[in-house]
């Protein structure tokens, strides 16, 4: 469900800015009529609370809602605020990032375009968007992002990539698997048919599915060492009991500013939806 990833918005933002040293840029997807209810209304008042700046995304009918969370983060290369010599990094919104030298290893005089974990999936032609980092320009480019209007540039690519096709494939068959990974690839394909590919595209690999070096879901690690690890996955919904220890210990661990404060968001969001695990 959408809340289980939206919980974790307020930890994931500040540590991107204040552990890793980027500026999150968030959209959230829906109207504020419909954020202001249930868990929506509680992450709402959180972002606020801990400064967090934020736009709306309005629904696109047809387009289930993962799919235009999932699809916003490269359209954000059409907001004019946006250099072409800027980085921006896509990310999701359950992964913590803790190791700041790991998110820093783009360096845009060499390569335009860096692909972490580019070794996911073994498959040369299609990498994870977690995480793909661009210089803005080469970004609008090789994906075909106007300056402009975000969702303007959203939409064109769910035309161009006829997604509705997508999604009523997954209507008649929920194992058809290709909405899910359309956001993949679909920027995969733009940029293996650009001309930064191959030379100035950086691959970054990790070792191990899940990576070794990330704090993968559950189980939980009950003693270890940040320094160990590059982020943490976390498992969702994050404040049942059964994940809500292990996602407590991190965020006390990467957040101690934020001790008190994690256990009265965690509480509001008990309330609304019981803890049933």
């Amino acid at each position: 469900t959408f809340h289980a990833y939206n919980f974790f918005l307020p930890f994931v933002c500040r540590l991107w800015k204040f552990r890793i040293g980027y500026e999150p840029i968030l959209y959230l997807v829906g109207t504020p009529d419909e954020w202001n209810d249930g868990h929506s209304k509680i992450v709402l008042k959180a972002l606020l609370e801990t400064g967090q700046e934020f736009s709306w995304m309005d629904p696109v009918p047809g387009v289930p809602s993962g799919n235009v969370a999932q699809c916003v983060r490269h359209h954000m290369g059409a907001l004019p605020k946006l250099r072409p010599s800027d980085l921006l990094l896509t990310s999701d919104a359950d992964l913590f990032p803790i190791r700041r030298e790991f998110f820093h290893q783009h360096d845009p005089a060499r390569h335009q375009i860096a692909l972490y974990y580019s070794n996911v999936y073994g498959d040369e032609g299609h990498w994870t968007s977690l995480h793909m980092s661009f210089a803005v320009g080469a970004l609008r480019e090789a994906l075909d992002v106007q300056v402009g209007d975000v969702r303007a540039s959203m939409l064109k690519m769910f035309r161009d990539g006829n997604i509705q096709e997508l999604v009523e494939a997954y209507k008649e068959d929920s194992r058809d698997n290709r909405l899910w990974f359309f956001e993949e690839r679909y920027q995969s394909a733009k940029i293996s048919g650009s001309r930064f590919y191959p030379g100035s595209v950086l691959k970054i690999p990790r070792e191990g599915h899940p990576p070794k070096d990330q704090i993968s879901r559950a189980p939980w690690l009950e003693h270890y060492s940040l320094n160990d690890y590059v982020d943490l996955h976390a498992a969702r919904p994050g404040w049942i009991s059964a994940y809500w220890p292990g996602v407590r210990a991190l965020i006390l661990k990467v957040l101690p500013e934020l001790s008190g404060w994690v256990d009265a968001y965690r509480e509001e969001f008990w309330k609304v939806g019981p803890d049933r695990s």
